[in-house]
């Protein structure tokens, strides 16, 4: 199997220029927010979806975990464990537990 691309993951993903203005529909995420992912990585036809999904993944279990007050209602973990000896497999765990009604599936409002 060929490597997905950021497009396959994220239909519409677009990798914006500096100087472009994202549209009001859209989410922008600046490059360097995303630890470790290069615009060659992230380029939307030629790049490597599976670099984009783990960057994504690790920078919301950072920036979430480390927020000076936590969340009551959503908890983030992230599990990580290395084997092989060769290719040296990593396998990432992550888990995200959120309190929501089952009527509306949007995250609870904080306790005052």
């Amino acid at each position: 199997m060929a490597k997905p691309l950021p497009t396959d993951l994220f239909p519409g993903f677009e990798l914006l220029e500096t100087t472009d203005n994202p549209t009001a529909t859209s989410i922008a995420i600046p490059l360097s927010a995303l630890e470790g992912l290069t615009a060659m990585e992230a380029d939307p036809a030629t790049g490597d979806g599976r670099e984009v999904m783990l960057s994504l993944l690790s920078a919301l279990h950072v920036n979430y975990t480390t927020l000076p007050t936590p969340s009551a209602r959503m908890e983030i973990t992230r599990g990580e464990a290395i084997t092989g000896d060769t290719t040296r497999r990593v396998d990432f765990g992550v888990s995200i537990a959120v309190q929501i009604p089952t009527s509306t599936y949007q995250v609870l409002a904080e306790p005052a």
